[in-house]
């Protein structure tokens, strides 16, 4: 398999994507968008592939959509259809039945925002910061950006992020409960691995349960929820990897997880 915008590694469990655009600080065009859901797609099939990460550069994690693309949006219609194909790879991230980590460094602004969102756990360096600026070309966040970020952090400070195009830093990131781990720069891609390499020991049908559970309930109400987490750990109790964590648990022993 072979990419031009992106960077895609294996290392055991775990994968790796990193966006390598640099000259254009990784803004994400129609070429590389397309390469990172074949990346999605090779990961979302390897049963021995547990975790992912998503990286940029170590002084910019992502610049948002190619300004290129955003000039050719002629009428209405394209406009629509350029918003739903960035829609489509965030929720690809976001629905991946494996834990998603951004390891992010330096700026993510606009559509690089939402890529971080569209992850399950945000890592990010000192340097990081976030902005949703299409507010300065007025515009808007159109890759869920304004539908997401308000389920995260609540619908003022996320008013405060559009409105205002302004910048939020890591440690402002971080106390928004945007971030799980602020860590020093040049440390951001081994703390996301270590993350990653964690989560890969744990069962993935619980993982991919869980991710489910969270992504699927926050949109529903309350009680249908709960019916459906006792339905999903009704299902999952039939599970090998279910019976073998029961089993080493009682045996004092590690859990070997195979996915079943």
């Amino acid at each position: 398999m072979s990419f031009k915008s992106i960077k895609y590694e294996k290392d055991n469990a775990v994968c790796l994507i990193t966006l390598n655009r640099p000259q254009v600080y990784n803004a994400i065009n129609t070429e590389c968008r397309e390469e990172i859901q074949n990346a999605l797609d090779d990961a979302a099939s390897d049963r021995n592939a547990r975790a992912l990460i998503i990286t940029g550069h170590k002084d910019f994690f992502c610049a948002g959509a190619d300004i290129n693309d955003v000039m050719n949006l002629k009428n209405a219609a394209i406009a629509t259809e350029f918003s739903r194909n960035g829609q489509m790879l965030f929720q690809k991230i976001e629905e991946l039945k494996k834990p998603v980590i951004a390891a992010v460094s330096g700026f993510a602004l606009g559509g690089g925002f939402e890529l971080a969102l569209s992850c399950d756990v945000r890592i990010l360096s000192e340097s990081a910061s976030f902005g949703l600026s299409e507010i300065n070309i007025g515009a808007f966040p159109a890759g869920g950006g304004t539908q997401k970020l308000p389920r995260l952090i609540g619908a003022a400070r996320a008013k405060e992020i559009l409105f205002t195009g302004e910048r939020i830093s890591a440690q402002e990131a971080y106390n928004m409960g945007i971030a799980a781990r602020v860590v020093p720069n040049g440390e951001c891609l081994n703390e996301a691995r270590r993350w990653a390499e964690k989560l890969a020991s744990k069962s993935p049908s619980a993982i991919t349960a869980i991710k489910l559970l969270v992504n699927t309930g926050m949109n529903m109400d309350l009680n249908s929820a709960l019916v459906f987490e006792s339905e999903t750990f009704g299902a999952l109790s039939t599970r090998r990897d279910f019976k073998e964590g029961v089993s080493a648990f009682l045996e004092k022993r590690k859990a070997v997880y195979k996915g079943d």
